[in-house]
């Protein structure tokens, strides 16, 4: 679940809010039942009841059964918006759902429990036939020459700063992705597929995806972007590709071991795992390709980005 002020953000970002209304604008037809997962203050909940529905359960975790009425009855869809209080996972509802909408996940789809959440509500909620919002989404992945925010976020730790050997923590830093602003990351070269998301086939959680990236004119890559194209409905579409302009989501950056200095043509083979453990993900992205000419092998994981006591 997010938390208020991550909430915030995401209220406060048009080009998702824009994107969402016209979702739900074009999926949510008069007398339509609709599911808003992880509701939050209401706001998607509303906009499925203006757009027509006869009856919006909004679901949400934390206790904003209030805000939610509230918010409802300001906006005059007071007797439409139902207020569901519980993990979605836990609850039942009366009626099943002609459309399920959702902006459950972070920066990437593998974020949280979102997958499992929206699996088990298509399973449990959603009439044969009926729509999820988003639809789709194509996980995206190009090679980034990064040196500020691979300085800020790894090298800072190199070199025994101040006298101070912080290789320890030099090693968790390399072990985490991060979410950095379109600025810091110069993608060197077009972007491959890696993974592709379809609301309703997916059944499990985690992802394995194997891909090459190349550059043509060659330089120094500090590792690699990944960003997602979301089809919220047909020709409804949500990006935070860093070739777009900036959203809440930013995009992810995955530092390589050491930075590869690539030749014009060179290649660099990735393997990149999410397995959902608990409430979280454990990444882990293992690199072949070539520094200088020289071969080059990392083997990544955010399970060693954390200390283990």
């Amino acid at each position: 679940m997010y938390n208020l002020n991550e909430y915030a953000f995401l209220l406060g970002d048009p080009r998702r809010m824009r994107a969402y209304g016209d979702a739900i604008a074009r999926t949510v037809g008069q007398g339509s039942v609709v599911v808003d997962l992880g509701a939050g203050g209401g706001v998607l909940a509303v906009l499925a009841a203006k757009a027509g529905a006869r009856r919006v359960y909004a679901i949400e975790a934390m206790p904003l059964g209030s805000v939610v009425a509230d918010a409802a009855r300001r906006s005059g869809v007071g007797e439409i918006v139902t207020f569901v209080h519980g993990l979605s996972t836990e609850v039942t509802l009366p009626e099943r759902a002609d459309v399920i909408v959702s902006d459950l996940h972070g920066v990437l789809p593998h974020f949280r429990e979102h997958l499992p959440a929206i699996v088990d509500a298509r399973e449990r909620f959603l009439r044969d036939g009926g729509a999820l919002i988003p639809a789709r989404e194509w996980l995206q992945a190009a090679l980034a020459d990064a040196p500020d925010l691979y300085q800020r976020r790894v090298a800072v730790f190199a070199g025994a700063p101040y006298g101070v050997n912080m290789d320890g923590l030099r090693e968790m830093a390399v072990n985490r992705w991060y979410s950095g602003p379109k600025e810091d990351v110069r993608l060197m070269d077009g972007p491959a597929v890696i993974a592709t998301i379809v609301y309703l086939e997916i059944t499990g959680p985690d992802l394995d995806a194997a891909f090459d990236l190349a550059t043509v004119e060659g330089g120094t890559a500090h590792g690699f972007c990944v960003w997602f194209d979301s089809e919220l409905a047909p020709g409804v579409m949500l990006s935070n590709s860093p070739a777009l302009e900036e959203t809440v989501f930013r995009r992810a950056f995955f530092p390589f071991e050491r930075p590869l200095r690539l030749r014009a043509q060179d290649r660099v083979r990735v393997r990149l795992r999410a397995a959902l453990h608990g409430p979280d993900y454990v990444w882990t992205w293992e690199t072949h390709g070539a520094d200088a000419g020289a071969a080059a092998h990392f083997r990544q994981s955010t399970f060693r980005g954390y200390p283990i006591r």
